[in-house]
Order: structure tokens, then sequence, then C-alpha cells
């Protein structure tokens, strides 16, 4: 692809073409040239360099290095030839300015061969005087944002060469009709009228010249051709020169998509014209038959200028700030009423999840601590999502990972320095979560795409409401998980009581496995959590495809962690539980069991969370919160319940990869479905 910047003949800067001047104008030396000059300029420098330049005044830089040249590509990168600095562009820009020397650069290999327009309409008004135009214009209308007329918005005022493909033909045409001619005259107290009916024919020639179309997919064609007709009197044929300082596109359609609509308009206003022709001679004319024939259609390819603004509306940012701040204000009353429940109702509560009389003081202890964390562990984790849908992951991970370092690092030296057993790991744990939350509020004030104020943190009903529904999925799953735990604390110790292993040891053994599965379902729940701005993004842009390549590249990272996880699980479970502290045979035995049979389809564990976020981003929340209840409720609830009763305390371990597999199924039904949906509507876009 050759970038040609146009330079000036005396200085060698940068040249524009000046609309307003109608001449090519250099910003350095302030010399002006017409478009016969500076051909004449490029033909001296080719003589005397003895190579082959552009047919314009163009020095051209071949840039080898600058990427896919593929027009198929989403984006295109090249090499500015006055700075050097990359200039990326779509597959349709033709023109376009370097960001960083703002050198006006045009792509010519864009528009070569059958991309190379016939003709051009000149910029025939400089930005000064289009600005003035439109804000006399708008000044005239309601409600219209104030900050519309800012300068910055003002400066966002473009000028822009889009393609139109233009269709001229002759067309012969002859109709048949039957006229009416009416006249009424009174005589004394009379009214006559008289009523006369005619058959007639006309023939005729028609030259049809520059019918015009939008030739560019992405483009409005509302609008594009709403600012049709030009002054076709204007056309000048293409030259280069006349980009350079504007933005181009280059067409995308063929004309043979077009051609059976400006056909039919051609002919309908034929038929029209030779109407016309007879009406004014009679009161009426109803065409019986028409016959049109077009002779010498041809088309034309040109670039024809346009003035664009574009402006954002800020009630979006609004909006997305009012469900940040409603958001923090739900995690700031369920963190805080979490923490009045726990503290009021510990012992309880503790007895009913499943604490033994050995276990319950140390869980006394741990959580009367943790639990004045809690507050900033739910602020954090929402903190965390707001940061992640701001566009800002490595934040968002750094501050997880801070505290979960923090964290790490105290737990020894509280634990084993300071003597403090099972207060020092509490501690540690929420100095941990205070960090991260401390790291987290400070983003909050430095938002990239929205500006929190007071009136983000009024809570609405409808704003709740939209929160509750987007998060019921997330919400469930851990719901149901807490419930899963409970019921599985109590089945283990009740069952492990009439085993050989006692009810402490089935119980420890399965905190330290669970805890083992929980690192990891993170890194699957991370991935899960992390596609699901790129898949609600596509979504929303109607980009199909790129959300099933996303979901099966997120499926498929998941799997390769379930897999690695799953031969951890399965030749190293003695060794896993030895890091957590020694203890009797027995505890071994039972721990190594525990593993391989628990968590034998850990192999298929990432398809369930990831199902359920990919549902959620798409916007298909209840189809989320089913697939987030599948394992835990719906099959792995029933059957901790149900198994022991016959198999003992082996039917705990058993009902895991029962209700793995089950979950798996009922997962995979609906995503093929959803895919083949997907497949359907991208067909269905690709056609529009």
């Amino acid at each position: 692809m050759a970038l040609v910047s146009y330079k000036c003949p005396n200085c060698g800067g940068s040249v524009v073409f000046d609309p307003k001047k109608q001449k090519f104008c250099c910003e350095f030396c302030m010399s002006e040239f017409t478009k016969e000059e500076m051909e004449a300029a490029a033909l001296k420098s080719t003589e005397t360099s003895g190579t082959q330049e552009e047919s314009s005044a163009a020095d051209t830089a071949q840039n080898n290095n600058a990427g896919s040249t593929n027009q198929n590509e989403d984006a295109l990168v090249y090499i500015c030839p006055s700075c050097g600095a990359e200039v990326v562009t779509d597959a349709t820009t033709a023109a376009t300015f370097c960001y960083y020397c703002h050198n006006p650069v045009v792509l010519s290999g864009k528009l070569s061969g059958e991309f190379l327009p016939d003709y051009v309409i000149p910029f025939a008004m400089d930005k000064k005087k289009a600005t003035g135009i439109f804000l006399d214009w708008i000044k005239k209308k309601k409600y219209i944002p104030d900050d519309f007329f800012s300068k910055d918005q003002i400066e966002k005022f473009s000028g822009v060469y889009f393609p139109y493909l233009m269709y001229s033909c002759r067309v012969d045409g002859r109709i048949q009709a039957e006229g009416e001619k009416n006249r009424t005259w009174v005589t004394g107290n009379i009214r006559y009228t008289e009523h006369k009916k005619y058959r007639m024919e006309r023939a005729g020639q028609l030259d049809v010249k520059n019918v015009t179309r939008n030739a560019l997919k992405k483009n409005n064609s509302a609008l594009v051709e709403g600012v049709l007709p030009f002054d076709m009197e204007k056309l000048q044929p293409f030259d280069m020169g006349y980009l350079s300082g504007f933005q181009a596109e280059k067409r995308d359609m063929e004309k043979e998509s077009l051609t059976p609509e400006v056909e039919s308009e051609v002919k309908q206003y034929t038929v029209e014209q030779l109407k016309a022709d007879i009406m004014g001679q009679y009161s009426s004319v109803q065409v019986d038959q028409s016959d049109t024939d077009i002779r010498d259609a041809r088309w034309h390819y040109a670039l024809l200028p346009v003035w664009i603004l574009t402006y954002r509306d800020k009630a979006g940012k609004d909006e997305s700030a009012k469900y940040a701040g409603n958001g923090m204000c739900l995690m700031a009353v369920f963190g805080i009423s979490l923490f009045l429940l726990t503290t009021i109702f510990l012992t309880p509560m503790l007895k009913f999840f499943g604490a033994t009389t050995d276990v319950l003081p140390y869980a006394e202890a741990y959580t009367r601590i943790t639990a004045i964390g809690f507050p900033f562990l739910i602020a954090n984790t929402g903190m965390s999502k707001l940061i992640l849908a701001d566009g800002s992951p490595r934040y968002s991970m750094i501050s997880m990972l801070i505290g979960a370092v923090v964290n790490t690092i105290l737990d020894p030296v509280f634990i084993f320095v300071l003597n403090m057993g099972m207060t020092g790991a509490a501690l540690a744990t929420i100095i941990g979560q205070m960090i991260s939350f401390c790291i987290s509020l400070r983003y909050m004030f430095h938002f990239k795409t929205i500006r929190l104020t007071k009136d983000s943190f009024h809570v609405t009903g409808k704003h709740c409401r939209n929160i509750f529904m987007l998060g019921a999925s997330a919400c469930f799953n851990q719901i149901a998980m807490t419930v899963v735990q409970i019921v599985m604390n109590n089945t283990l110790a009740h069952y492990g009581a009439q085993s050989v292993y006692g009810g402490d040891i089935p119980l420890a053994c399965s905190g330290i496995i669970t805890k083992v599965n929980m690192i990891f379902m993170s890194f699957v729940i991370g991935i899960s959590q992390g596609t699901q701005p790129v898949i609600g993004f596509n979504y929303g842009a109607k980009k199909y495809r790129r959300v099933s390549n996303t979901y099966l590249l997120a499926l498929s990272a998941a799997s390769v962690l379930s897999v690695i996880a799953f031969i951890c699980f399965q030749v190293f479970p003695r060794q896993i539980i030895s890091a957590f502290g020694n203890g009797s045979e027995l505890y071994f035995q039972f721990s190594e069991r525990y593993f391989r049979i628990y968590m034998f389809l850990t192999i298929i564990n990432g398809i369930q969370p990831v199902t359920s976020n990919f549902f959620n981003s798409i916007g298909k929340s209840r189809l989320g919160v089913f697939m987030s209840l599948t394992r835990q409720i719906l099959f792995l609830l029933p059957l901790i319940i149900i198994f022991p009763i016959f198999m003992g305390i082996d039917g705990v371990m058993y009902a895991g990869p029962i209700a793995d597999a089950a979950a798996a199924l009922v997962c995979g039904y609906f995503t093929i479905r959803e895919l083949k949906e997907l497949t359907q509507l991208e067909k269905l876009t690709l056609n529009l």
C-alpha cells in the first residue's frame, strides 16, 4: 500500500487542498499552487530524479512493513511518511490524518483499479464557513444540549469525501392512457356538466444523468443520501490531490446490488414524465399501459464532499453513572446488613452450617473477626466489576492481587510468629480486604467513561431492579453453593459419625478440597467474567460470529485448565492435602478417596460457569440464572441427600461427578441451540 503525502514544491512541507481558495496551500511557507502548478512541479521532480512518481505532486512512501493489506480486515496499519508513526484505518478509509504530526495522508492503493473514482466534487467551503452555517441553523432548534456548542464539540467537525455511485442512461418510454375532460356551466337555474373521455398515447426519449446512490455499507443511507442532490456541474475528473487535508472513504458496494432499484426508479420516473406531459390538457389521466426500454446504461464512481459532526449524548453516560452509584449503595447496604446478621446470630448460624462441638470455638473466633471485613469484601467485589467494565482489567486485577498477597504474607506472621492462632488468620484476611477496598475506592474518582456525581447515588427502583436482574445469575449461584455446603457439612458430620472416619475428618477434608477447587474455579470464573464485556459489546453491535468465537475461546481456555486440575486431583491428592498440615493415616485415606471420586469429572466443570456468564452477557439473564442453578440446586443438592441414605458417606462423594455430568449436558443443550441461533442471525445480518 502506497502512502501519499503531498509536498510543497518550495519548502517540502505538507500541502492540503483549500476549499475556499480552490488551491493547494502549504501550511508552512504559506505558498499557494493551482492544480496545474502542482502537476508541473511533480513532473519536474520526476525528470530530475529519474524515478517514476505519482502523476500528481506527491512523494510516495512505500510501506513494506505496513501490516496486512487484506481489504477484508477490520483494521489496517500503515506508516506515516512524515514522522514514521503508525496510521490505523479501517478497510474502507482512503484518506486520513496522522494523529501525531497531523500530516495529511492519502492511502493511494485503496483508490486504484476498480476502486479508482471517476469524478470528485472538491470541497467548496472551508471548516470555518461550514461551522458557521451549521451553528446558525442549530441555534434555531430547541432542546439542544448546551455542551453541543462547546469548543471541543465543534472541533469534531470534519470534512469527509463519501463514495457514491452515479447511474446514467437513455430511456425510451411509451404510455397508453385514458384522459377525462369535465366542463361545468350554469344557464339560468340549470347546471350543466359535460364529461368527455379520450384515448391517448405518448412516447418519448429521456436522458437520465447521475442518479446517485450511497456506496458505503457502514453509512446510514438515509443520512448520506439526505445531502443530495449535489450540483453535478461541479464534477471534476478525479485527482488524488483533492483528498489531501480531508478524510475519505472508498466504496465497498457493487453496482450490481444497486441496479435493480435504480432501474425501477428510472422507469417509474419516465412514466411519470410522460404522464405529466399530458396532464395539463385533461382533468385527470389514468395510465393503462406503459413500456420502457433502457439503453446506454452506465455507472460512474464519484467522491462527494460532506461536512459531518458527530455527537455522543451524555445521557448514556449519566445513566451508566447512576447504575454504578446505585450498585455501590446496594453493596454498602448488603455488606453492613450481613455484618450485623452474622454478629448477632453467629453461634446459631455456625451450628446450622454444620459446625461440630470441637470445631465451633475455632469457627466463632475466626468468623467474629472476618465479619468486620464483610462490607469491605462485598464493596470491593462490586467495585472490581465496575473497574473491569470501565476498561481497566489490569487495575482490577492488581487490586485483588495486592489484597491476596497481603493476606498471604500476614497469615504466617500472625499465626506462627505472633502466635495469634485463628485470630491472626482472621485479622490477616480483613486487612487484605481493606487494602483491596482502598485501592478500588481510589479508582471510583477516576473513571474513564463516566463521572460519579451526587445524583448518581440517588437510589431508584428501576436501576436496582435492573441490577438485580443482571446479577441474579451470580447471586443465585453463590446462594446455591452456600446451601449445598450447609447440607453437605451436615450430611458429612452425620454420616461421618456413623463411619470409621468420625464427624471431624470428613468436615476437615471437605473444607480443604472445597478451597482447592475454588482456586481452580477462580481461574475459570475469571475467564468467564473477562469475556462478559467482549461478548456484550459484540452482541450489541450485531457481531454474532465474534460472540460465538469469544464464547468458544473462553470454553477452550476453561477446558484446558480443567484438564490440568483433573490431572492434579487424580495424581497428587495426598501431596495437595499435605500442604495444609499433617493428620492421621485415616485422614489422608479419606481425603484421597474424596479427591479422586468427588472431583472425578473436574474435566468438564468449566462448562457451567462459562455458559452461565455467556447467557448473562447476551441479555438472557433467566437462562443464566438457570445455568447457575443446574449443578448445585437441581442435581447436587438432591443427590447428597438421597445417595448417603443407601451408600453412607460414600454417597456424598459419588454425588459430585454425577451432578457435574448432568449439568454439563444441560448447558450443552442450551448452548448448541443458542449458537445455531447466532449463526442464523449472522447470516441475516450479512444479507441485510
